[in-house]
């Protein structure tokens, strides 16, 4: 099995979010596991290279670093954290529909980056304008609810940053574009997808004969000259959000990426099935130390009460007994 893991961006805490919850004893230690930081994982394995979600927020603008100018004196610069363009890649695995791994999709995949990268979104593959030597956008792959409320995710975020005065950095044609009808193939839980995805896997047929009225393909489950086969299953955390299974069909080994997971039932969603789909896999991708890498803080006991409140406690205890 050779499997490599290339980490694009937001792979470990915010050096000021790591130095504030390390100075301030009252902090929440779940806020970030409940809100991760964006980020883009690059996983290549069984001859297939696809992205692990590719997060955005205005949090990832830019990267403050100092530099030493001598004298002791010290400049503060602003260094972008993003690359100006994502490696090509097979498909884009996206998790949830939060903007921590979708809100860069419309950044680099919108309908305005056609000419800056030299490929078109496959929703606007089907115009004759574009030229057929292009290079189009990957196949993203998520499951139904993370594509209708994405949508809608980066639809608010927009208008938020927009009515705050910011520049979002995309336009509502972009999210249009990468939600458009052949960008996008969604899945259900347990549900296998096989890679490399031939063109008539993933796109639209127009039929002239019925008043030009498009019905798209089914997948096609033939294993034939495939490579990897790729599943989602429920992680919890949010409604829709899944972790992938990858599976090399030559010798069925198999992979799990899972940023983010939550074991537990709620009232509304159910807990992950990671202790289930998970077991047997030969490798496991996740954020440093489980989610956010704060999940070992879950099972941390409560602090100590104060001096004062534990003699008073201790006092009435006492008191209890003597009575």
């Amino acid at each position: 099995m050779q499997l490599k893991v290339t980490p694009i961006y937001g792979s470990s805490t915010p050096p000021s979010a790591s130095s504030s919850a390390a100075t301030d004893e009252n902090a929440e230690p779940l806020e970030w596991l409940s809100s991760p930081a964006p980020s883009c994982t690059l996983v290549e394995y069984a001859g297939m290279k696809v992205l692990l979600n590719a997060g955005w927020d205005e949090t990832l603008s830019n990267n403050h670093q100092e530099t030493a100018v001598g004298n002791g004196a010290t400049t503060t610069t602003a260094q972008p954290i993003l690359p100006n363009e994502l490696p090509n890649v097979d498909a884009v695995l996206i998790c949830d529909s939060t903007l921590s791994s979708l809100g860069g999709l419309p950044l680099y995949f919108g309908a305005s980056k056609k000419d800056k990268f030299g490929r078109a979104p496959r929703s606007l593959h089907h115009n004759a304008t574009i030229d057929n030597t292009k290079k189009t956008n990957p196949p993203f792959l998520a499951t139904y609810p993370t594509v209708k409320m994405g949508q809608m995710t980066l639809y608010d975020h927009h208008a938020s940053l927009s009515l705050d005065g910011q520049n979002p950095g995309y336009s509502l044609e972009d999210v249009d574009a990468v939600f458009g009808k052949d960008s996008f193939h969604t899945l259900k839980y347990s549900q296998t997808v096989y890679l490399p995805l031939d063109e008539d896997e993933y796109s639209y047929n127009t039929n002239n004969n019925n008043n030009n009225t498009n019905t798209k393909r089914k997948i096609n489950s033939n294993k034939t000259n495939k490579l990897l086969a790729i599943t989602p299953y429920l992680s919890g955390h949010v409604v829709g959000g899944c972790f992938w299974v990858l599976q090399q069909l030559s010798d069925d080994t198999e992979v799990v990426l899972a940023p983010t997971y939550h074991h537990a039932k709620e009232k509304h969603l159910s807990g992950s099935t990671l202790h289930k789909f998970g077991l047997n896999a030969d490798a496991f991708v996740t954020m440093a130390g489980g989610p956010r890498g704060l999940l070992g803080k879950l099972y941390q006991p409560p602090p100590p009460p104060p001096k004062n409140e534990q003699q008073q406690q201790q006092q009435q205890q006492q008191q209890i007994v003597d009575y």
